[in-house]
């Protein structure tokens, strides 16, 4: 009967236990009476099948004599679930460093750059215990059900993305604001919204933490790790106050204020689903789920509002009437050539000079 064990599991990295199972099985007999058969007490053979436990040379032993299979067997099935184990997680630990941005980590000093170290230092950022089982798992921040504009991208990216989301968490820790405020928060959007006009982010970007910890918000600003195609995230924390994360990808004021008031939208509609809001793309799209409609559509009239959209269609294109038009309604000329683009009203590469444009140096980066 063994030989026909090891043609099934031809894969060792299944543990002894299921081949114990699968003898079970076939002889039709529960865990309980092979403990009661070979007097092994029953946690015992219940961990074995879980893989949990090894086979031991006195419970080897003892399967021999009540199943017919040699003990050389059980022990050699062992052993080598052993041997490939390791091999195993040394190659699921390659996998896993390999998909994050480690050389950016180190450049921005959230590694220390010691390669024996490495592991260690990665399972910290993460605050993990042991390297995890699957690519999307590493991040603390993306659990309790993540939504993303773009999940394609996401998925290409997960570790990027999982890096950049996390070190905005890391840095949250260190941030105190007042308790989450739904009322306060609506009644603050204007004096958000009258930033758009500020030109550089040193200047509105600590005001506009001022205002968001006021409302029970933490903002924080981190640059994106290479391969992250993140321009913002949100979610609610465990203490129960709100994280919104932007990463300045575009290095534009009309990409800043439309994912920012986007990450926005997401807490006033959505606040009580308990979800992390992962948005790729500012831009308008097709196929969008419901919750991403319904911030985009917050953000676009925020900004700009629908009610002046025909009034858009008919004006001139030309920069002097667009910065008159920005003027009047108190946001800067890059954010209503940013909306007039998603709305269609002029092609995307069209006035694209007249957007206030940042360096990384001009960038309040966190942490």
């Amino acid at each position: 009967m063994y030989s026909s064990l090891v043609k099934l599991n031809p894969n060792w990295l299944s543990h002894p236990g299921q081949s114990l199972y699968d003898v079970l099985e076939e002889k039709r007999m529960s865990p309980d009476s092979l403990a009661e058969k070979i007097k092994v007490d029953l946690n015992e053979i219940q961990e074995i099948l879980k893989g949990q436990k090894d086979i031991t040379d006195s419970v080897a032993t003892k399967l021999e004599n009540e199943l017919g299979i040699p003990q050389k067997f059980w022990l050699s099935r062992q052993r080598q679930y052993k041997e490939f184990k390791q091999v195993f997680l040394k190659n699921q630990e390659k996998a896993w460093l390999d998909s994050l941005p480690i050389k950016d980590m180190i450049k921005f000093g959230w590694l220390s750059g010691v390669k024996s170290e490495l592991t260690d230092q990665c399972l910290d950022f993460f605050n993990l215990k042991q390297v995890p089982q699957s690519l999307d798992s590493s991040a603390n921040f993306a659990q309790g059900g993540v939504r993303f504009r773009t999940s394609t991208k996401y998925e290409a990216h997960i570790g990027s993305t999982n890096v950049w989301i996390r070190q905005g968490e890391r840095c949250a820790e260190k941030i105190e604001c007042n308790e989450w405020n739904l009322e306060l928060l609506c009644d603050k959007l204007e004096s958000m919204r009258a930033l758009c006009n500020v030109k550089k982010p040193n200047e509105y970007i600590p005001k506009l933490k001022e205002i968001c910890a006021e409302c029970g918000i933490i903002l924080v600003v981190i640059r994106p790790t290479s391969g992250c195609r993140a321009s913002g995230a949100t979610k609610f924390l465990p203490s129960g106050k709100a994280l919104i994360l932007m990463s300045f990808r575009h290095k534009s004021d009309d990409h800043f204020w439309f994912t920012f008031f986007h990450e926005i939208g997401h807490l006033i509609y959505h606040n009580s689903q308990q979800r992390t809001f992962v948005d790729e793309d500012s831009n308008w799209q097709e196929n969008l789920n419901l919750e991403e409609q319904e911030a985009n559509k917050f953000s676009g009239d925020l900004l700009i509002p629908y009610s002046i959209l025909p009034e858009l269609s008919k004006m001139k294109r030309d920069k002097r009437t667009i910065v008159r038009m920005a003027l009047k309604l108190g946001v800067s000329p890059g954010i209503l050539i940013g909306q007039m683009q998603h709305h269609n009203i002029i092609d995307f590469s069209y006035l694209n000079g007249y957007k206030r444009r940042y360096s990384n140096e001009e960038i309040p980066f966190d942490c």
